[in-house]
């Protein structure tokens, strides 16, 4: 929710300890059910408000021990740009209209979002209040290295979005790539809004078969390239200063530099 209307415990969700006890959540054995709501999976993160160890966190959460109170009060319409100037200034941005020419209104130049859709007309966190912003999936990223940027990188793509970003770093960091082949990786989509695993053609056969008769999942695959997979536009800066840009071929993306 809307961080001025709902408290949001920020620095506790991205703190490493709390991270480690989703990831243990997480069973490598088989997939989640789908038939479950979202809500069945949360986490603990206020548990980290009075502690940064995620053994007391637990133990807390587990009802073993106590911890003192804390203080703290409880598609087709999306654009991503990178851009970098020779100073180091770095922007990603991810601007959406929700659907198509989003509430059709045109205003001081620009079409106005139909976000509104986003809210829900109960008393949630998600529930419709004047002057609260919506909730929304885009997720343009900055990565840096000992205080340098590295990556710029985001997409469009609705419930697409986490995963693709997801992909793409796993792709560029874990295993090295460069930013053509991970942009040209066939990509794959989890997310609760959907009941099966989506992927796109490119994967071994093995691969498919291992997610259905192992792993459990229902796998639906989309022919490569799949328009909301992975629609990245993408800078790299290397070490010695050479920025590379790469636009998403889903979506006729390009890249540009000026001339010094």
């Amino acid at each position: 929710g809307d961080p001025e209307y709902v408290y949001v415990p920020v620095e506790t969700l991205i703190t490493k300890d709390y991270a480690k006890t989703r990831f243990m959540n997480i069973d490598l054995n088989e997939a989640l059910n789908s038939e479950l709501y979202y809500t069945d999976y949360l986490g603990r993160p206020d548990l980290f408000e009075d502690t940064d160890s995620y053994i007391e966190a637990m133990l807390a959460g587990a009802g073993v021990i106590e911890l003192e109170p804390s203080a703290a009060g409880v598609g087709e319409d999306t654009t991503h740009f990178a851009v970098i100037d020779k100073d180091g200034n770095a922007v990603a941005w991810t601007q959406t209209l929700s659907s198509f020419f989003g509430s059709k209104v045109y205003l001081d130049g620009f079409f106005i979002n139909n976000e509104m859709g986003n809210f829900t007309l109960d008393d949630t966190s998600r529930g419709l209040v004047p002057g609260k912003r919506p909730v929304t999936t885009i997720c343009p990223t900055i990565i840096e290295k000992d205080g340098k940027v590295v990556y710029l990188v985001g997409t469009p793509g609705g419930y697409y979005i986490q995963s693709t970003i997801t992909n793409v770093i796993v792709d560029l960091i874990d295993f090295g790539m460069t930013l053509d082949e991970a942009q040209m990786k066939p990509k794959i989509i989890g997310s609760p809004n959907y009941p099966e695993f989506r992927m796109e053609t490119g994967y071994p056969e093995n691969a498919k078969l291992f997610l259905e008769e192992i792993m459990g999942h229902t796998v639906r695959e989309f022919d490569f390239p799949y328009r909301s997979f992975g629609s990245l536009n993408l800078i790299q800066i290397q070490p010695d200063g050479l920025a590379i840009g790469i636009g998403a071929f889903r979506r006729e993306g390009g890249a540009s530099a000026p001339e010094y």
